[in-house]
């Protein structure tokens, strides 16, 4: 689901809008329609096969640690069509550590399960080490359309994704 926007007209999670309300659930912020009205278009494209990558004006820093952080900005690396398993995500957030793979790909996972924002920050294109498809807070249904839709398009276009960049 897309989220709505502060009064700069940036996305934010669902939780940091729960912050800007009253008691009743009243936002008291003056919510601007630009970002809204940019991802549902940008989303649109993204399913018509006309756009590739969100810009959007995502903030997310106050939602998650510094690690799911980490990993949210890793996540926005991972380009069309392509997939990386939570093993190799960790070893990209600690490179000079060969036990991260192991060590550090359940809690890759748990930070993916966070993401607030799971179509413009494509945790969708993790898979897990053997290939399968595994977590994913939409349902495994919806991530494997995404993937689908992605590899279709790249099927069509003549592109090729891989799993490796």
């Amino acid at each position: 689901m897309l989220e709505l926007t502060d009064e700069t007209g940036r996305l934010l999670p669902v939780d940091e809008l729960r912050r800007k309300t009253d008691e009743r659930g009243v936002i008291h912020s003056q919510l601007t329609p630009a970002a809204p009205v940019a991802a549902a278009r940008q989303a649109a494209e993204y399913f018509a096969g006309r756009r590739f990558d969100f810009d959007l004006p995502v903030q997310l820093e106050a939602t998650g640690s510094s690690f799911q952080n980490t990993v949210w900005r890793q996540l926005s690396e991972i380009p069309y069509g392509q997939t990386r398993s939570y093993s190799d995500l960790a070893r990209r957030i600690r490179p000079d550590d060969e036990q991260a793979g192991r060590t550090l790909a359940r809690a890759v996972g748990h930070a993916c399960g966070a993401n607030p924002l799971p179509l413009i920050v494509p945790c969708h294109r993790v898979i897990g080490n053997d290939g399968r498809l595994t977590g994913f807070s939409s349902g495994i249904e919806i991530k494997e359309y995404l993937l689908n839709h992605e590899f279709a398009w790249l099927a069509e276009s003549g592109h090729q994704g891989s799993e490796e960049a």
